[in-house]
């Protein structure tokens, strides 16, 4: 099996799909009637048991930013495959639901200099200390947003304008997460690689 670490290590971006360990249910980013607004489009996990194989809205690009090493972690960004040029970023203070939770979004106006910003796009990968009889073990990470450090996690919460959909936010508190849809106290991914060229 393909390992993602050693793919950033090489330097290479490629096509995952990011599915929360203890629901089964994968990241997506939505179409533009569940937009916050102009710019801002929200990501949600889209329900286990509905057609994926052919839906390109849960297909992102990982483009490495910094290998792991000694004292630095491994940095990356995701980049929407149904809107590309659309990365993952958590939002700004001012947009946050509450004291605990914070929305994260793709940001539809693409070529963005983020860095003014301290670079809200860029997500640690943090791996997962899963037993090593499980086999995504060695693809299983904490993804936490570096700017804010804050982890990424799927809500017990359905989505407002769409019950199938759950809510998905980054923990801004250091205790543990109280409504997330993990019945345990690590809320993890399971990073899975796509086809180079898949039905779209």
């Amino acid at each position: 099996m393909a390992n993602v670490l050693s793919k950033i290590d090489a330097g290479e971006s490629f096509k995952v799909r990011l599915r929360f360990i203890n629901t089964q249910d994968y990241l997506c980013v939505v179409e533009s009637n569940y937009s916050e607004d102009d710019r801002r489009r929200r990501v949600l996990s889209f329900p286990l048991g509905e057609e994926i194989e052919r839906n390109t809205m849960l297909d992102w690009l990982l483009e490495p930013v910094q290998k792991g090493q000694e004292n630095a972690p491994v940095v990356v960004r995701f980049n929407s495959i149904k809107h590309p040029g659309e990365y993952l970023i958590a939002g700004t203070d001012a947009l946050t639901l509450d004291e605990n939770r914070r929305k994260v979004y793709t940001w539809k106006e693409t070529g963005t200099d983020f860095s003014e910003w301290g670079g809200p796009h860029d997500w640690i990968l943090l791996e997962n200390q899963t037993p090593s009889e499980d086999p995504s073990a060695s693809n299983s990470f904490i993804i936490r947003n570096k700017k804010f450090n804050e982890d990424l996690y799927v809500s017990k919460e359905q989505f407002e304008l769409n019950p199938k959909y759950r809510a998905v936010y980054t923990w801004r508190q250091d205790v543990q997460i109280e409504n997330s849809a993990s019945e345990a106290p690590i809320n993890a991914w399971e990073i899975i690689f796509q086809k180079e060229n898949p039905s779209s």
